[in-house]
């Protein structure tokens, strides 16, 4: 599948050194992407291939520094809401003592697990302070005001 590149607004874009050894596109290692904070405003989506992508509900059914559960092939996903209505979903499951994150306290950018009080990254996964460990993270976004999760990645979690 192609994508409908000619609406996109390309007058930001580096031209220096392309291509480059990541050329072509195909080769790029896109999966581990911080595409949160990329600047997708501006972006024409109306095209943009959803086969990849599973409506889960709308923003507005997570409560702000709240979480929901998504019951997968692959375990739960929790669903976080920041108070600044950024969207986060991770495994659901503590990996010190299983207990579920979507029951933690979510401050700032960050879900304290309600068992043990670790505390791990909303963005990386990674645990945060003295403590070891990091939980699957999963894309998501925001359409219209409902939150897509990426299922592509969980599906080679089921597989592996």
């Amino acid at each position: 599948m192609s994508w409908p590149t000619e609406n996109w607004p390309t007058e930001n874009w580096p031209t220096e050194n392309w291509p480059n050894e990541h050329s072509p596109t195909e080769n790029w290692p896109t999966e581990d992407w911080p595409t949160e904070d990329w600047p997708t405003e501006d972006w024409p989506t109306e095209n943009w291939p959803t086969e990849n992508w599973l409506n889960i509900g709308a923003l507005d059914d997570i409560p702000r520094q709240g979480a929901r559960v998504v019951k997968t092939a692959a375990g739960c996903v929790a669903v976080f809401r920041t108070a600044e209505d950024r969207i986060f979903a991770m495994s659901d499951h503590c990996p010190h003592k299983g207990g579920p994150l979507s029951e933690g306290i979510v401050h700032g950018l960050s879900v304290t697990c309600p068992l043990h009080a670790w505390v791990f990254s909303l963005e990386t996964g990674m645990a945060r302070g003295a403590d070891v460990g990091a939980v699957a993270t999963y894309p998501v976004r925001v359409e219209a005001g409902r939150i897509l999760l990426n299922v592509k990645r969980l599906a080679r979690r089921v597989a592996a």
